[in-house]
C-alpha cells in the first residue's frame, strides 16, 4: 500500500459520522423532554438521569483518554497529552459523584469538596492541550492568536456584565464561579488554537470534535453558574453536559482508529 493510500484510509477513518452526531443529539432532546416533563419525580429522586451525565459518560471520557495515551505512551507527545485528559474527566467524574452524594444526604452540593475536584480538571486539560499544540503553535497566525484571545476576553466579559446585578453578594459562591468562568474561556481559546493546528492533518476531524465537545461543556457550565439558584436535577445543563461527554468520547474513539 502506498503512503498516498495510507493516508486516504486514515482520513476515512476519522471522518466523522453526521448519523452518529445526530443520534447523540435527539439522545439529548430526548433527555431532557423526560427530566422536563417528570420534574417532580427526577427532583425528589435519584434517577438514571443522575446516573448518565454524572456517573457514566464523565467517566467514559476518562477510561477512553488513558485507553488512546496507552496505545501512544512509547511517542513522545500523545501518551502523556491523553493520560492528562483521561484523568482531568476522572477528577470531574469524582467531583460529581461527590456533588451527587451531598445532594442525595441533603446537604447543600454547592459550594463544597466536589469543587475541588471540578477545579482541579482544568490544568490537566491545559497540559493536555499545551502538550499538543506547542510545537506547531508558531505556525498559527498572529491574526488567529489574537482573535482567539479576544473571543476569550469577550466571554468573560459578557458573562461577568450579565452576573453583577445590582445588589451581587460577592461570597464564595460568585467567586468560585467567576474563577471557573476564566478558566473556561481561556480552555476554549486553547481549544480552538489546537484545532487551527491540527485543520489539515489526519487529526483535523477529531480536533473539530473536541472543540465542539469542550465548547459545549463550557456552555452547559456557563448556563449553571448564571442560573445556580434555580438549578435542579431536571435542568438543561445536565443533557448538554452529558451530550458535551458523549462527543468527546466519539472523539477520542477517532482518534485511536486515526494513526
Amino acid at each position: 500500500m502506498t503512503r498516498e493510500s495510507d493516508s486516504k484510509a486514515e482520513r476515512l477513518e476519522t471522518k466523522i459520522n453526521y448519523k452518529i452526531i445526530a443520534m447523540m443529539v435527539a439522545f439529548t432532546i430526548a433527555y431532557y423532554v423526560y427530566g422536563y416533563l417528570n420534574q417532580d419525580y427526577v427532583i425528589n429522586n435519584f434517577t438514571v438521569l443522575n446516573i448518565i451525565p454524572f456517573l457514566t459518560t464523565p467517566l467514559g471520557v476518562g477510561i477512553a483518554g488513558i485507553i488512546v495515551a496507552k496505545r501512544y505512551w512509547k511517542t513522545e507527545i500523545f501518551g502523556k497529552a491523553y493520560l492528562s485528559l483521561g484523568i482531568a474527566y476522572i477528577l470531574w467524574w469524582l467531583g460529581s459523584s461527590l456533588y451527587e452524594y451531598y445532594d442525595f444526604i441533603e446537604i447543600d452540593p454547592y459550594p463544597s469538596i466536589a469543587d475541588v475536584f471540578f477545579i482541579a480538571m482544568f490544568p490537566f486539560l491545559y497540559y493536555h492541550i499545551i502538550l499538543n499544540t506547542k510545537p506547531f503553535y508558531k505556525s498559527i497566525t498572529k491574526y488567529a492568536k489574537v482573535s482567539v484571545w479576544i473571543i476569550a476576553v469577550a466571554l468573560v466579559i459578557l458573562y461577568t456584565s450579565m452576573t453583577l446585578p445590582e445588589g451581587t453578594s460577592y461570597d464564595l459562591d460568585f467567586y468560585i464561579s467567576e474563577i471557573n468562568i476564566v478558566i473556561e474561556a481561556v480552555l476554549l481559546a486553547l481549544v480552538i488554537l489546537g484545532a487551527l493546528v491540527f485543520s489539515h492533518s489526519v487529526l483535523g476531524n477529531v480536533w473539530v470534535l473536541l472543540v465542539i465537545g469542550l465548547s459545549i461543556f463550557t456552555f452547559a457550565d456557563y448556563w449553571y453558574y448564571y442560573t445556580e439558584e434555580q438549578y435542579d436535577k431536571s435542568h438543561p445543563s445536565n443533557a448538554i453536559w452529558n451530550l458535551s461527554f458523549m462527543i468527546l468520547i466519539y472523539a477520542l474513539y477517532k482518534h485511536n482508529k486515526a494513526i
